[in-house]
């Protein structure tokens, strides 16, 4: 398995809300919930969860400095409820049915055996547990002759492959695509941006986000804030997850239950 870390908790980082958005649009679902966060990183999305409380958190990751840091941040907030241990996802040691979830952002991507990793999800879950998973869509990444263009990928999916996979595991809630609110119009820094498929208008509002984001973050937030009336990057909740777009989307989304 080969590792990417992005640092989201930099300042001014656009891929902090991008990020958290996948947690927080199942925050009103994980209440009493056990949860596994398998490759948790930092714990920012364990964090997320641990607010909206679930009843207890494993953060589990393969490399010792995220979970070095993911400890840390959680005792931060005082919580009692979690535990940061390191994982093979291929490999679990958790006792079968041990979950009432299990999320899993941006992993299976990284992951040669994935059949492998969905088995063993599978078999931790309990049943009628659900699996939460996200993934780029290689629809959008383009991979040449297979191969992904990110370096720390070793399989990319395109939706009809990657549904075919998870159904021989589970039953398929939501299949969606991820994308922003259509006030942004476009987003330059997200992979699916492509002006070859824009708008006038759209043309226009990528001309002033390509100006905007030489500027320093604080300076296009003021102004953004000042000429638009929201801030420059998207907030958490201004992420959508639709199933009519997952084609086009840079991101597929997943809600999956266990049957049996």
């Amino acid at each position: 398995m080969s590792v990417e870390r992005v640092d989201i908790d930099v300042a001014g980082s656009p891929w902090h809300e991008e990020h958290l958005s996948r947690y927080y649009f199942i925050k009103d679902r994980v209440k009493d919930k056990v949860i596994l966060d398998i490759a948790c990183g930092t714990g920012f999305g364990t964090e997320l969860l641990i607010n909206n409380n679930a009843s207890f958190v494993y953060a589990a990751d393969v490399a010792d400095e995220a979970i070095e840091i993911c400890n840390a941040r959680l005792k931060k907030i005082n919580a009692g409820n979690f535990i940061c241990h390191k994982q093979d996802g291929t490999q679990m040691s958790y006792a079968d049915h041990t979950f009432d979830m299990v999320v899993s952002f941006e992993t299976i991507e990284h992951i040669k055996e994935y059949n492998s990793f969905l088995k063993e999800i599978s078999r931790v879950l309990k049943p009628g547990g659900l699996l939460v998973l996200s993934t780029p869509n290689a629809l959008v990444t383009k991979p040449i002759n297979g191969v992904p263009q990110n370096p720390f990928h070793v399989h990319e999916f395109g939706p009809n492959e990657l549904n075919q996979l998870l159904s021989k595991f589970f039953k398929i809630e939501l299949a969606a695509g991820q994308h922003v609110i259509s006030k942004y119009g476009v987003v330059p820094y997200l992979p699916s941006f492509n002006r070859d498929a824009l708008t006038f208008k759209q043309n226009i509002n990528f001309l002033y986000w390509r100006f905007a984001l030489r500027l320093p973050t604080f300076i296009s937030n003021l102004t953004h804030k000042i000429f638009f009336s929201y801030p420059f990057y998207p907030a958490v909740d201004q992420y959508t997850f639709l199933t009519g777009n997952i084609n086009t989307a840079h991101v597929q989304y997943y809600i999956c239950k266990k049957t049996g």
